[in-house]
C-alpha cells in the first residue's frame, strides 16, 4: 500500500510500453549493468520487444506508481512481477529466461549467461519447486528515489 496518499498503484497496459522501455534502460545505470548491456537503439528495441511479449503473458504483471499531484507526469516507479507457476508451466532453471527475447547487439553474452544463470540457480536453490511470486525488476525515477516508492510496487 502506498505510504503517500498522492501515490497511486496501477497496472501497466500496452499504452505504457514507451515508459516501460525508458524505465528499464534508465534503471540499468550501474557500472555492472552498463557492462552487461550498453544503452543504444538495439537495447531499447530489445526492451520494447520484451515488454510487448511480457504484456501478452498472463503470468507477468507490470505495476506503476503514479503521483496524482502531477497527472501529466510519467509513472514514477515500476515493477515487473512474475506470478507463481503451475506445475505444467514451470520452466527448468536453465530455461527461466526463455521468456525474454534473444540478446541483442550491445550485450556481453558471456557475462549475461553467467549473471542470469546464477540468478536462476539461486532462485531454484532458495525456492525449489514451491509456488512463489518473483520480482524480476524494479525501477524508481531518480527524482523520487528515497521516498519508499518501492514498497508500493
Amino acid at each position: 500500500m502506498p505510504t503517500n496518499p498522492h501515490f497511486i498503484l496501477t497496472r501497466a497496459t500496452i499504452n505504457d510500453i514507451p515508459y516501460l522501455t525508458a524505465s528499464f534502460v534508465a534503471s540499468h545505470n550501474s557500472p555492472f549493468r552498463k557492462r552487461l548491456c550498453a544503452d543504444g537503439p538495439a537495447l531499447r528495441q530489445w526492451s520494447t520487444d520484451a515488454t510487448c511479449a511480457a504484456l501478452d503473458d498472463a503470468g507477468t504483471h507490470f505495476m506503476f506508481v503514479r503521483d496524482s499531484t502531477d497527472p501529466l507526469r510519467n509513472p514514477i516507479a515500476s515493477a515487473r512481477w512474475v506470478a507463481p507457476y503451475t506445475d505444467a508451466s514451470r520452466p527448468e532453471p536453465q530455461e527461466e529466461y526463455s521468456r525474454w527475447p534473444d540478446l541483442c547487439e550491445g550485450w556481453d553474452v558471456e557475462l549475461a549467461g553467467a549473471f542470469f544463470g546464477a540468478m536462476a540457480e539461486s532462485r531454484e536453490r532458495e525456492m525449489g519447486r514451491r509456488p512463489h511470486w518473483f520480482l524480476e525488476w524494479l525501477a524508481t525515477d531518480e527524482e523520487y528515489k528515497g521516498r519508499a516508492l518501492r514498497a508500493c510496487c
